[in-house]
């Protein structure tokens, strides 16, 4: 039986954040969630060829806010996967979460209906920051939410934070990931802010009310948390995500090990036979579509070898492990020494190292990622 990733995209949110710029709609009725969610399971048929003997060993309902929609619609849904075999008995299941508004019903109620692992918004603890950014929850709110998660059951938590924020210096960081440890979380995505055009932050930022951290005092948070990370046991196994033993996302290894997922819901994107294509980002357009049995895609692109390989390479890279040659040379039958003059001025400004069947970078490498892969293209 052939295993894929299963991502599920729900577009509404109670708020939108200020730093915040994927799709989302802040605008909806529950009437509009239950269309929605229907919408899901008619993409979902309209796959069965492709779904035609697979299962999804991961699922991840992403968006968006997906807590903001009642439990009781998901349970559809799940019904669905189930009763088509769909999910794999040991599937990790994870839903993205809002601390805000959600009590012990609602985690009993996506527990039972098959939602194994939950990954939290918290950003971060401190409520000065919390309101800067638009967060709708505060500290306190974010730990009753964390310790009614522990109560439930959940075992497989993860949380996001971010740094680079106003006000915010390292020994934030270092405090929020004691107050995770402190309520068990066993997995910790830690993301720098990117202040992008359309977002509030960005206007924010360009009257000059907030300033964010200079480029090296960056760099020193992300080596302070990572530091801290270890310090605490939790081993980084990707540029930006952290793990205790055994609690690696699997789901998101799937997109850095270049494995194929389908992706459903407005906006989502899926990687399929060597294509790779993206949904309408429109809600109310994804709904008319899918109503009117038409594909709801609004690109497709078949990955050439060279785009792939250098996929394969970026993707892989950013795991701590790296890639093994052996893998790269079979899975595209060629030497790995085409590449030699590329992978030598890489090595030779410590960006990154080959030890026996790997090439993986180095902390120099990972903190430069992105000139990393501009040179392997």
């Amino acid at each position: 039986m052939k295993k894929l990733g299963l991502y599920i995209h729900i577009p509404f949110c109670e708020s939108k954040c200020h730093y915040c710029d994927f799709y989302s709609i802040t605008q909806s009725t529950s009437d509009m969630k239950e269309v929605y969610i229907k919408s899901l399971i008619k993409e979902l048929e309209s796959n069965k060829k492709i779904l035609d003997g697979c299962e999804f060993d991961t699922v991840f309902i992403g968006g968006g806010t997906p807590s903001s929609i009642d439990a009781k619609f998901y349970e559809e849904l799940f019904y669905y996967l189930r009763k088509n075999s769909l999910t794999y008995n040991d599937a990790e299941i994870t839903m993205e979460i809002n601390p805000k508004n959600r009590g012990y019903d609602y985690l009993n109620k996506i527990k039972e209906i098959g939602v194994n692992r939950l990954s939290v918004g918290i950003q971060t603890f401190d409520d000065d920051i919390l309101r800067i950014i638009g967060r709708n929850h505060s500290r306190k709110e974010g730990e009753a939410f964390l310790e009614k998660v522990n109560k439930v059951g959940f075992n497989n938590l993860s949380c996001d934070l971010i740094f680079n924020l106003p006000l915010q210096k390292y020994h934030h960081i270092e405090k929020d990931i004691d107050i995770l440890e402190d309520y068990n979380v066993k997995h910790i995505s830690i993301y720098s802010l990117k202040v992008n055009e359309n977002t509030k932050m960005n206007d924010i930022v360009k009257i000059d009310k907030y300033k964010l951290m200079d480029e090296d005092e960056e760099r020193e948070t992300y080596y302070a948390a990572r530091k801290h990370m270890d310090k605490k046991g939790y081993i980084q196994y990707e540029i930006s995500n952290f793990a205790k033993g055994g609690y690696q996302s699997q789901h998101n290894l799937k997109y850095w090990n270049r494995m194929e997922y389908l992706g459903i819901g407005a906006s989502a994107h899926s990687f399929i036979n060597n294509k790779r294509y993206s949904n309408s980002s429109n809600v109310v357009e994804y709904i008319e579509k899918i109503k009117s049995n038409k594909s709801p895609k609004d690109f497709e692109e078949l990955v050439d070898k060279e785009e792939a390989i250098w996929e394969y390479l970026i993707l892989g890279l950013r795991k701590t492990e790296g890639i093994k040659i052996s893998e790269f040379e079979k899975t595209f039958n060629i030497s790995f020494s085409d590449f030699d003059d590329k992978i030598k001025n890489i090595i030779e400004n410590d960006l990154a190292e080959i030890t026996t069947d790997k090439l993986r970078l180095t902390k120099k490498g990972m903190d430069l990622s992105n000139y990393v892969f501009i040179k392997l293209k």
